[in-house]
């Protein structure tokens, strides 16, 4: 796990190689331990950079092209220091930098040497990938499980192969500017070449109001761009960019024949050979323990495969106006297991404390305040000799875990294709006692009078009608007819063209394509990383990802149940109590934060002061601003504006 960075001269001109350091410099608690530079025509600039920084891992290249690749090393596998990058594997040909793990490295590694391919380092995961790449080219891909985000050169053929992991889990921000090509983990590390330009995408501001987030491939910035999850870049320097996408969620063509015991049987192995495979590493490693079924599950599965205590991790929030941390089921669940428990109470003055360097980690908004927790509790695992934390994400995508799921995917399966129908329900409904109990409804007659999906998101902040009361027409004049179903239109194509699927096939792709890259594995890999800690996801093992799309829609909601077949995969392993409580998912107890007067007073000013500058919002939403108790609307906009001001600021 690290930070990688680079610059690729696109005309062959020289480049301005020191943009690199402070572009790693930005990174380093990404990697704390080590950096590494491949430099190429300019041996001056190599020669030079070697000497002010004696501790760090050089490499230069003899080639007409110029270009700098940089690492920022968290030392999890391999330690050994000809682990080290940017590395080259034996004919020195190919060249990378990598961020993430490769989770079924052995076994490649194996296939590899009995091809004929040689290694140099013990295990590294990252040699793997180079030799994987010369054997198969972007085919290796298909071979891949894990997490990553790397750039190969070829310095044969002078191109450039990017990719990015199927879930998304690792970051890639690129852009173009002044004849060259930057790369980075983080937006962060872009912005300290202050050359490239920082303006605002309204695009993406407007799509941030429902989403929480930026979808990919924009980002807030209008010429910084992010790779999406499942996609590669394969360029030559002075040609265009070549971005395809080589996985998909909706690849499956037919459900699972099995019986439930048969599936039920082979997904908790599937779940076992994950959480197994995440084991790996010569640190330690722990987990993120809610007490809920995810967390459980990851526990119960690290548990099997450890002879000693599990270090697991839990944190909540100081009680207050009724709130109630889950404390009481994560320690239940530990004690179950044996683990070596740790808890974590936030104070509402650490909340509000690290509000301003929050916003400058996450590198573009990213409203969800489960941000700070995870910060929090990432540092405590560290200090605790934790490098490596499992997480739960991706299992309530995959196997039904949202409840309005349920009501979404029925009001679709009577309304959608069916436009005047909606048109007239939607007519009745605003003159129903009915649209104060279900105003949602409103929203998706309007959406399937216009041929959209009820559902966009797991995260739809503001409906399209919403944003229209909050934003100044200036800024609405800009967009256009610009909505923000557009992100999603491609893909909706491609599940409307398998007609076997069922909406919650749909409702999983769209938000493992989007809302789970780019909010919730983004919060992740930002805060962890930000305490220099690697997070993992056993739920988003390519082979389990592939099954889960394939089992029954029947399976996943049995009985009333969401995730019943998750359910019973653990039960007479799980406590009963635990597998079939209530949901109650993590929550920050915002209305409470909020209610501190000084607190909401500041981030009023800040919200003003952001408009003052970009007019974005319309007055009138403004001065109301002040009386609004939607807790999640306040914050997201305070998101957006005290990222705007410390940007400014900088």
């Amino acid at each position: 796990m690290c930070g990688i960075a680079g610059i690729i001269s696109l005309n062959r001109s020289q480049i301005e190689q020191d943009e690199i350091v402070r572009m790693l410099d930005a990174m380093q608690h990404r990697g704390p331990d080590g950096e590494g530079f491949l430099i190429s025509n300019n041996f001056s600039f190599y020669d030079s950079l070697k000497n002010e920084r004696p501790e760090a891992y050089f490499q230069y290249a003899e080639h007409s092209q110029s270009l700098v690749l940089g690492h920022r090393r968290l030392s999890i596998l391999d330690l050994d220091l000809k682990a080290s990058q940017p590395m080259t594997e034996s004919s020195k040909r190919y060249w990378i930098v990598f961020n993430g793990e490769i989770y079924n490295h052995v076994d490649l590694r194996q296939e590899l040497k009995n091809k004929g391919y040689e290694f140099k380092t013990d295990h590294s995961d990252t040699e793997v990938i180079l030799n994987a790449y010369a054997c198969w080219g972007v085919e290796c891909l298909q071979k891949l499980n894990g997490m990553w985000a790397f750039s190969i050169w070829d310095k044969q053929e002078n191109t450039f192969f990017i990719s990015r992991d199927r879930a998304g889990k690792k970051p890639f921000y690129y852009t173009e500017c002044d004849g060259n090509f930057y790369f980075a983990s983080e937006v962060q590390a872009l912005l300290t070449v202050k050359k490239i330009p920082r303006e605002i995408n309204n695009r993406a501001v407007y799509d941030f109001l429902t989403y929480m987030m930026v979808p990919a491939p924009n980002t807030i910035f209008k010429n910084i761009f992010k790779l999406p999850a499942a996609h590669y870049i394969l360029f030559k320097p002075g040609e265009a960019l070549q971005i395809k996408q080589y996985w998909s969620p909706l690849n499956n063509e037919a459900y699972h024949k099995g019986t439930e015991k048969q599936i039920v049987e082979e997904l908790r192995e599937l779940l076992y050979a994950s959480t197994e495979l995440r084991m790996a590493a010569d640190v330690g490693v722990g987990v993120l323990l809610s007490g809920g079924l995810d967390s459980s599950v990851n526990l119960a599965c690290l548990s099997k495969f450890s002879n000693i205590p599990i270090k697991a991790f839990s944190v909540g929030f100081e009680s207050k106006n009724g709130y109630k941390n889950e404390f009481e089921y994560a320690r239940k669940v530990a004690k179950h297991f044996n683990a070596d428990y740790h808890e974590l109470l936030i104070s509402e003055q650490q909340f509000i404390d690290f509000l301003p360097e929050m916003v400058r980690l996450q590198g573009e908004p990213i409203a969800d305040p489960a941000n700070i927790p995870i910060y929090y509790i990432a540092k405590i695992a560290r200090e605790q000799n934790v490098k490596v934390l499992l997480g739960g994400e991706g299992s309530d995508e995959l196997f039904i875990g949202y409840q309005h799921w349920k009501l979404a995917r029925h009001f679709a399966n009577a309304m959608e294709g069916k436009p005047l129908l909606a048109k007239l329900a939607g007519i009745l409904h605003q003159n129903s006692p009915a649209k104060s109990k279900r105003t949602i409804y409103l929203d998706w007659y309007n959406k399937v009078v216009k041929n959209q999906p009820v559902f966009w998101s797991g995260t739809e902040l503001h409906t399209e009608k919403e944003k229209k009361g909050l934003l100044s027409n200036d800024f609405l004049d800009s967009l256009g007819e610009y909505t923000s179903f557009d992100p999603m239109a491609n893909l909706y194509q491609t599940f409307k063209s398998k007609n076997k699927l069922d909406f919650y096939d749909w409702m999983t792709a769209a938000d493992l394509q989007h809302r789970l890259p780019d909010l919730l594995l983004a919060r992740l890999d930002r805060m962890t990383m930000a305490a220099s800690v690697e997070a993992r996801n056993p739920f988003l093992d390519v082979n389990l990802m592939e099954f889960a799309m394939k089992i029954p829609p029947g399976l996943k909601t049995k009985n009333n149940q969401e995730k019943y077949i998750l359910k019973k995969a653990f039960e007479g392993i799980l406590p009963e109590e635990i597998i079939y409580r209530n949901k109650d998912s993590f929550t920050v107890p915002l209305p409470q934060l909020l209610s501190n007067s000084t607190f909401k007073e500041q981030n009023i000013s800040t919200i003003e002061r952001f408009n003052t500058h970009t007019h974005i919002f319309s007055a009138e939403f403004i001065t109301n601003l002040k009386k609004d108790e939607r807790s999640d609307r306040i914050w997201n906009i305070i998101n957006l504006a005290s990222w705007y001001n410390a940007l400014t600021a900088d």
